[in-house]
Order: C-alpha cells, then structure tokens, then sequence
C-alpha cells in the first residue's frame, strides 16, 4: 500500500472537498407548483377516446388560471417530502370536489383525496413544443430538472437551468395502461420507499469504489442514517459526518508514465496512489449518464486514472451537463466524483446533443 500523504497536501484536499460538496449542497432549484385539471369538480374522464381531445386540455388548462405555488426548495430533496408543505399551503385556496363527492370519501380525513393518490408531472418545453413526464418518486428534484434540461429545446437550453421547474400535482390516482393495465407511476409516494432507495444507491456506489460494502456495513446505524436524516433535515452538517467516513478525497494521482502503463493490470492499492483516501486509487467510479429522449441510462466500469481527453469534434456534437452546467474537457471525472458527487456517491452527467 502507498504511504500516507503528506499532511499538507492532505489538510488541501480536505478543504477542497469540504468547500465544494458545501457549495454544492446549498444549491437549490425554483418550482412552480399548479395542480392538475383533472384534479377539480367536472373533469373529463374520457381521456383515452381521442388523443386531440387530451391535447385541446391542456390547451384550456393553461387559459385558466389555475392556483400556482412557488417554492425554492434544497437541490436533493425528494417530492414526498413537498407534500406536506403544498397540503398546508396550497390544497386549501382551492375546491377540489364537489360535496357530495367530499362526503362519499370516508379515508380523506375531510380532504377530498388521499396522499396515496397523488402524483406528479414535469413539464418543459421540448423539441416537440410542450412535453409532459411522470416523476419518479425516488428520483431527487436534481435528477428530474436534469432529465428536462437534456430534453429541452436547445434554443431554451441555456435559460431553463434559472426558470422554475413546472410540476403538475394530480390527485386522483392515474389511469391504467391500455396496452398492459399497470398505472403508470410507482405505487408508493411515501417517505420511507425514498429512503430505501436512496440507502441502496449509497451501498451500490461504494460496492462499485471498492469491489465491497464494508466501509457502509461497518458503520454504525446512527451514522448510516445521518445521511438520509441530513436529507430530510437538509442537515449539511450530519450528512457530511457520513460522507467523510466513506467517500473519498481529490488526492492527486501519480504522475509516472510507469503508473498509466499498468494501471490496468495491477489492483488500486498497488498503484502507488496517495493511499486508500484518494478517488484516484478506486476501482471504478459510480457514474451514470442520461441521454435524451428516455434512452437508457448508460453505466459501466470507469477507472478514475483513464486520461482520455474529448475532442473538439465530440463537443461539437454533444455536452456534458452536470447540475446544468457544462462539463468542460479537462475535469477530471475522479475530482468531480469526489467534490460534486451526489449524496448518494453518484455522480450523474447529462449528454445534451446538439
């Protein structure tokens, strides 16, 4: 194993990590929250007959001026955790069934819907003109303005990042599939789905650092779920107890021609890295990326000591996007996953074609 990096240089990039996991916690993105039209008294329930007749209503949701509620809410946060927050707020300034319908419903506590029901559509403005998508409840708020800003028009590309992401709340639950009768959302908005969820994808990450999950097994539970807890609280603090303990320093990689040639063949921890706290002596990077037009997401190994740099030609026929911003061609991806990675230990990037 190498030997232990000098105290400076270890002291710099504990402060380089501290200062931008900081900065990139803070962030938060702007919403703009209407609730759906299905969800009022006398909604059509002929949806699937004619596909123009679903067109003509959104036409007629957007003459009608419909209550709207805007919040700036944490980056990382998951929809569950909006709900409580837009039942207060927002569900009481309108009448969302008539009374009859309101009496009929014994499991509402006098609401008129139940928070099983609901669910969300994003809306952005696409190659198509107006596009709609079902959130995924276990996606956080980052992932889904990702996912519109890689599908957006590209003439709107570059403004869509500052406009307020366009959730539509429907509370009825959705209709099924024709073709195969499933709904088309997950069956579960609760808190606690999202935070299995999120548990698995930090147990993943680690698995792909390391080729094992004992730094996340032989921690504490306490510290294990200090980091959905710093979500839920948006607690910076007690998430990052968590993240010190296990993800990697930007610790710089060898320099030697030597180190490249077999880096290869040989196992991280005889690379002669700074040691196992450096991103450059992993086995992989978890790395995701999301092409448009719902491909599927691409993953696969990523040695943080590959130095492969794009050329001119591949930038002009695409980007990468990461928060909505520009990857530029020399970061190195290890340093990204160290610094700016998700709280999960993903680090996702967005491909906009051009």
């Amino acid at each position: 194993m190498a030997p232990d990096p000098p105290p400076e240089l270890l002291a710099s990039a504990q402060s380089q990590a501290s200062v931008f996991r900081l900065l990139t916690w803070k962030a938060t993105i702007p919403l703009e929250i209407q609730i759906a039209r299905d969800s009022f008294p006398g909604a059509s329930k002929q949806g699937s007959e004619d596909q123009s007749e679903d067109e003509d209503a959104r036409e007629r949701e957007e003459e009608v001026d419909l209550p709207r509620y805007y919040m700036q809410v944490p980056r990382y946060t998951y929809l569950p955790l909006l709900l409580p927050e837009i039942e207060q707020v927002l569900l009481p300034t309108v009448t969302l069934f008539d009374d009859a319908a309101t009496a009929s419903q014994t499991e509402t506590d006098n609401k008129g819907y139940r928070r099983e029901d609901c669910w969300f559509e994003v809306e952005w403005n696409g190659k198509r003109g107006k596009q709609r998508e079902v959130c995924k409840w276990h996606w956080s708020l980052d992932m889904i303005q990702l996912h519109t800003y890689i599908n957006a028009r590209h003439s709107t590309a570059q403004s869509s990042s500052s406009s307020p992401l366009r959730l539509l709340l429907h509370l009825k639950p959705p209709e099924p599939k024709s073709s195969t009768g499933t709904p088309s959302v997950p069956l579960s908005n609760s808190v606690d789905s999202c935070r299995i969820a999120f548990i698995s994808l930090l147990k993943e990450a680690d698995y792909i650092r390391w080729g094992n999950t004992r730094r996340i097994t032989g921690l504490r539970r306490a510290d294990l779920e200090g980091a959905w807890n710093g979500i839920v609280e948006d607690n910076y603090e007690a998430h990052s107890r968590f993240v010190n303990k296990i993800v990697p320093l930007p610790l710089p990689a060898p320099s030697s021609s030597s180190t490249h040639s077999s880096n290869q063949t040989q196992p991280p921890e005889t690379l002669g890295v700074s040691g196992p706290d450096s991103y450059f002596a992993v086995r992989s990077i978890p790395l995701k990326l999301y092409l448009p037009d719902n491909a599927p997401e691409v993953q696969d190994i990523v040695n943080p000591l590959n130095a492969y740099e794009p050329s001119d030609t591949a930038y002009s026929l695409a980007t990468p996007i990461l928060y909505c911003v520009p990857v530029p061609p020399e970061a190195e991806v290890a340093w990204l996953a160290a610094c700016v990675a998700a709280p999960d230990g993903w680090l996702r990037i967005g491909i906009v074609l051009h």
